[in-house]
């Protein structure tokens, strides 16, 4: 790891925003000041005290202290800064709503001021209203008195937030890091105390004790302004303050702080990179490849060939070309359109993204058909009714899409507040039959056929309309009245926990394998997802194990208000999805790291799992290996709990020499998608699997889901598959592959079906370990010396060499003497806990509700 990851914010205030938990992954903190390292122990988030490094602010060395006390100032300026509202109701501190009558004080006291709303408040309805009233307030004020006072752009865009700050005398703000900023100046500020009572306001908000603080009713605005504007009280307490909020640095220079803590890290970087090092390419990497591109450019080009045929087709109607012209051009339209769409063709359960697409293409055929039955003296009611029927249906599909799929609440298996609507007939329907309506009217008009033929046509698309329409209004109906309700259905149900998914992907694996253990830790939870595919996939696998759990879409931040309701003390999380951070900032929850997996790979010791509260390890290895790889996490943060999923695993049935013939599996990982996880033993498979063939073995192969994502990769597969058959076929021996493997049985079916295992550096060595079975990692990109050193587990196995030069003495050792019986035996208590055999998964089920019921006592 070359770079040291440090975290500066963007802002220092006592909100949430600058203490979430999140910035527990970086390397190293910039803090303003002690003021920033403290509040996030305060607040319950435990970062390392060595992470924090005190630098200053550096973007206040342009602020100009005062010049004098104010009230030696004859015509004071007093800044008015309000914050927005927030995303969440925790972070709604702004006294905006009050703010014309915090305006009108000032006026009354003779203030000039300068009125600086937040640009994000503007976004908001009431808020920009509100807005609108000071500012007229103000330009009232200015035509009566003559004083210069500022606000919109002049505030706001002509000048910046520095610039207002050195043009005032005194500050009017809340909980914002403007106050922070203001203190550098050495002015007087007020902060309106917007929930809480000043007592508890400054509790809560430290930096409140350099403010005159004002109630958030106003009772006590005009003598706190008495006060700030007048003998000014709190001068010595701000100076004090400020050292805590911005550090001990001297005003000359100050950024200089900053710039050099910036430069000893660099520094220590240099240092830390050997003048040996190569950049490794990562050619698999995220960045979409050429063939996605091609793809997305496949498409866009589809549809724009299917508007200029459709254009085309058009023109050639107007002109009154023969007539067979415009319907060849509109079916080669159509053709397009439709080819563009093909994936979601194939796929009936994608048609629902059919709706709204290619409208402008049927737009324009629309009017081509009008054209041809027009020109072909066919205008008749009937023929005109089918006209207007499809305009209808073509204008209608993006209400029926908005209704269906950008419509609030999506929930299933909580009977209390059911959204969900069944469909008759796909609303995918409707663009598919009005395709297929315009290219029969067209013919039609050829034959200049009668209209009623033509309306009665037109009537396939009426109704799959009407049933869409009918049922998309019902579902917005359900929808806003099941939104309601949630809340309250929630409350009265009483959730203890919640499992979060963020992710787009994995859903059926990874809450698949903690399902059965979350419902054994026997406490009411509930699901929340921010996907509605994944949403679908984890409802279908609750109904598949015959679970009623509830299974909640939450699309927005604010929306995931309404599912942490009292009762809930704790949130687990099983995959790294970029979107667990706005789950992880509800500090009222104690969040749980389980993962997906037990290996030494990466993703096993990311340093973003620092942003949880607990981590459960499956045993101490899961805990050494992030400060092996010089990720700091506190010890307290850790609970060995074992790896429940591995309790239906099997110990072996005797030593593997008296088992005749023995079955090996070989399970290698996939190539992952960076190159310091290609870590995968596919391109020797096939030499691999002929050995174990050669040496009497029975063979299970399963490849790794994710590798037939990549062609290269299915033809590995595709060899390894004939070679088993061949030998099937030649010997008897009943190999397993491919969906017999990978479908029909689960990993764990795989495990116990098998004698010996060879595989890479991937979860399942770790699961394998709690059979006590004798298993070979092949070194993959790595010395075996650098495997050891890497990975505990393979002081365990039988290492097997990159280029297979030890492959023989391995098969022996493995199908054998098994020398290293005694060393799986200490490397499973190291890797999976020492937990009995018998009910093992109690070890995870335990603990979780030790910390539910933690969480519920606070």
């Amino acid at each position: 790891q070359h770079l040291s990851h440090i975290y500066l914010g963007h802002g220092d205030s006592d909100k949430p925003p600058s203490y979430n938990p999140t910035h527990a992954m970086y390397d190293r903190i910039f803090a303003a000041g002690p003021a920033a390292a403290r509040r996030y122990a305060a607040h319950g988030v435990r970062i390392p005290a060595d992470k924090f490094q005190i630098v200053g602010r550096p973007q206040v060395e342009g602020i100009a202290a005062a010049q004098g006390p104010i009230s030696g100032v004859a015509q004071r300026v007093v800044l008015y800064a309000p914050t927005w509202r927030g995303h969440v109701e925790e972070t709604m501190l702004y006294s905006l709503p009050v703010g014309e009558r915090i305006v009108a004080s000032l006026l009354d006291r003779g203030a000039t001021v300068i009125f600086r709303a937040h640009p994000f408040s503007y976004d908001f309805d009431d808020d920009a209203v509100t807005i609108s009233r000071i500012q007229q307030l103000l330009a009232a004020d200015a035509k009566a008195t003559g004083r210069e006072h500022l606000w919109g752009a002049a505030a706001e865009s002509e000048r910046g937030i520095l610039d207002c700050i050195n043009a005032s005398d005194a500050l009017v703000s809340d909980v914002s890091s403007v106050v922070s900023d203001y203190l550098f100046s050495g002015k007087p500020f007020a902060m309106v105390a917007v929930p809480s009572e000043p007592a508890s306001f400054v509790n809560e908000y430290p930096v409140a004790q350099a403010a005159y603080v004002v109630r958030g009713d106003l009772a006590d605005l005009d003598a706190v302004l008495e006060q700030m504007l007048g003998p000014d009280p709190m001068n010595g307490r701000r100076a004090a303050v400020r050292v805590d909020y911005l550090g001990d640095f001297p005003a000359d220079n100050y950024a200089a702080a900053f710039v050099d803590a910036v430069g000893q890290v660099a520094s220590k970087n240099e240092a830390d990179v050997s003048d040996d090092d190569t950049e490794e390419s990562d050619t698999g990497s995220r960045t979409p490849s050429w063939a996605t591109y091609r793809r997305v450019l496949g498409r866009v080009a589809l549809n724009l060939t299917g508007t200029a045929l459709a254009l085309g087709a058009f023109f050639a109607a107007l002109l009154e070309a023969p007539e067979p012209v415009p319907v060849l051009l509109a079916v080669l339209a159509v053709g397009a359109g439709l080819q563009a769409a093909s994936k979601d063709l194939r796929d009936r359960t994608r048609w629902d993204r059919l709706l709204a697409r290619s409208t402008v293409t049927r737009a324009v055929l629309l009017v081509v058909t009008a054209l041809a039955i027009s020109n072909n003296r066919a205008v008749t009611a009937g023929s005109v009714l089918a006209i207007v029927t499809l305009a209808v249906a073509l204008v209608g599909e993006s209400h029926i899409r908005a209704a269906w799929g950008r419509l609030g609440l999506e929930v299933e298996g909580f009977p209390p507040v059911r959204a969900q609507l069944a469909e008759v007939v796909s609303r995918g329907w409707v663009p598919i039959a009005s395709f297929a309506t315009i290219i029969v009217l067209l013919l039609l008009s050829l034959v200049q056929a009668p209209g009623w033929l033509m309306a009665a046509v037109s009537g396939l698309v009426c109704v799959v309309f009407v049933d869409a329409l009918v049922r998309a209004l019902l579902r917005a109906s359900r929808v806003i009245a099941a939104e309601s309700r949630l809340r309250g259905a929630l409350i009265e149900y009483a959730p203890q926990f919640g499992l979060y998914f963020a992710s787009t992907v994995g859903a059926a694996y990874q809450v698949g394998m903690w399902l059965p253990f979350l419902v054994r830790i026997g406490r009411p939870f509930i699901i929340v997802t921010r996907n509605v595919a994944m949403m679908r996939e984890i409802a279908a696998l609750t109904r598949a194990q015959g679970l009623v759990v509830p299974v909640i879409h939450r699309p927005t931040l604010r929306s995931l208000e309404d599912v942490v309701v009292p009762s809930m003390s704790t949130a687990f999380y099983v995959n790294n999805a970029v979107r667990n951070t706005h789950f992880v900032e509800r500090r009222e929850l104690t969040h749980v790291w389980l993962n997906h997996g037990d290996s030494e790979k990466s993703a096993c010791f990311n340093p973003v799992h620092a942003i949880y509260d607990l981590l459960f390890a499956a045993g101490q290895a899961g805990i050494d290996r992030y400060a092996r790889h010089g990720v700091a996490i506190p010890a307290e943060k850790f609970r060995i709990v074992g790896r429940p999923q591995v309790e239906s695993i099997e110990p072996a049935r005797g030593p593997i020499v008296e088992q005749r013939p023995p079955t090996v599996l070989y399970a290698p990982t996939w190539q992952g998608p960076f190159a310091d996880t290609r870590v995968y033993s596919l391109p020797l498979g096939r030499d691999i699997v002929e050995r174990l063939l050669v040496a009497g073995a029975r063979v299970i192969f399963r490849a790794h889901p994710f590798n037939y994502r990549f062609p290269v990769c299915v033809e590995m597969i595709t060899q390894i598959g004939r070679v088993l058959a061949a030998d099937r076929a030649a010997t008897g021996r009943q190999h397993l592959w491919g969906a017999a493997a990978e479908q029909e049985m689960t990993v764990e079916d795989c495990f116990n079906a098998s004698d010996a295992m060879i595989s890479d550096v991937s979860a399942v060595v770790s699961d394998y370990l709690h059979s006590s079975k004798p298993f070979a990692i092949v070194s993959v990109g790595r010395s075996p010396e650098a495997l050891l050193a890497e990975v505990p587990a393979a002081k365990a196995a039988y290492v097997l060499q990159q280029d297979l030069s030890n492959l023989d003495q391995v098969c022996a050792d493995l199908l054998g003497a098994d020398p290293l019986a005694d060393v799986r035996k200490e490397t499973r208590v190291y890797y999976l806990g020492d937990f009995e055999s018998d009910n093992y998964a109690d070890g995870f089920v335990n603990a979780a509700r030790e910390v539910i019921d933690e969480g519920r006592r606070r």
